[in-house]
């Protein structure tokens, strides 16, 4: 059977790469490449094909000085037998294009802060819907708002943040629909979409949307993966409501036991179905009483009242212990 290409759902150096595609003699793709690959399809906006462009270049920059390296070496990987001139003319166009690019998105980056300003001349709170790629979120955003932004069974169909006004309640207040998390995203991705990604830490309140029908050590993963991400970009936990979706998928029995036993110091969340809208209104509910009440207290069952507390990185790390999924890391 004749391969066309061997992927690696692994990070590859680009010796690595080099050193396999000279051994197999076709085309070697490695992790980082194929979430790029996916990335650059699904970029429709200019920023969005800003942000894809400069992690691409970004991945490619190692790659460019190693081909560089190599070709003064006598080696010309990748390079179809060019020679030390054009390798380094190479990569010197690469670091210009970085530059040009970063110039660019900091560009977006001061209209999205002078966005935010008018939002708090208008004191508009802010919601931001965060989580894995394929939770929901969109669906959600699209519930809440009104509005029909497009979803599908593919990952990362979202890869720039659409902000909507929103009636809740009483109450007006803008909701934004942000790029989905993945485990191990390389940091240059991070990186490159963090204009995108900083709405989160700018939010009153950031829904952290999860699957409840994924399996416990999925569910430990990924929550672990969004925390660990959402703090790196410096959200507070504070201001984090833990939203499971998809509860039309499975029984009321089986998603108390696996917000119980896998989430047991997590004591504010909501569970809801943004296709049937089952719990909308109790979410709806909860975001008015974290955003306009200064009460210490939110109901998330009919006679059930629990006080409000940080998840913090501790009470993370001795949940997961309790429920044996030290071993998953995302």
């Amino acid at each position: 059977m004749h391969a066309d290409a061997v992927l690696f759902d692994e990070h590859l150096k680009s010796i690595q790469i080099y050193n396999l595609a000279k051994l197999t003699g076709i085309e070697v793709i490695d992790r980082d490449k194929i979430i790029l690959d996916i990335f650059s399809k699904r970029a429709l906006t200019t920023e969005a094909k800003l942000q894809v462009a400069l992690a691409e270049l970004r991945y490619e920059m190692p790659r460019a000085r190693e081909k560089v390296r190599m070709a003064r070496m006598g080696e010309q990987p990748g390079f179809f037998g060019l020679g030390r001139y054009e390798v380094d003319v190479y990569y010197r166009s690469i670091r210009r294009r970085i530059s040009s690019i970063s110039k660019k998105l900091r560009s977006v980056g001061k209209r999205r802060k002078l966005h935010r300003q008018s939002r708090v001349r208008y004191n508009m709170p802010t919601i931001s819907i965060a989580g894995y790629t394929g939770v929901g979120k969109t669906t959600l955003f699209n519930l809440l708002t009104g509005e029909s932004n497009p979803i599908a069974r593919e990952v990362f169909t979202t890869l720039t943040t659409t902000t909507r006004a929103a009636l809740l309640s009483s109450s007006k207040v803008l909701i934004s629909d942000t790029v989905g998390f993945i485990s191990r995203l390389p940091e240059y991705v991070v990186e490159a979409f963090k204009s995108t990604l900083e709405e989160l830490v700018y939010a009153d309140l950031v829904l952290l949307v999860m699957d409840i029908s994924d399996n416990k050590e999925d569910m430990c993963s990924k929550y672990w993966e969004s925390i660990s991400i959402t703090s790196e970009l410096g959200v507070s936990p504070s201001k984090t409501l833990l939203v499971f979706n998809k509860a039309d998928t499975v029984t009321s029995e089986d998603a108390e036991e696996i917000i119980s036993s896998v989430f047991s110091e997590t004591e504010h969340y909501v569970l809801i179905s943004a296709v049937t809208g089952f719990g909308i209104n109790k979410l709806k509910s909860m975001i008015d009483t974290f955003i306009f009440h200064s009460a210490d207290e939110i109901s998330y069952s009919d006679n059930k009242e629990v006080t409000l507390k940080e998840i913090s990185l501790n009470s993370t790390v001795a949940s997961i212990t309790e429920t044996k999924y030290t071993d998953v890391k995302g």
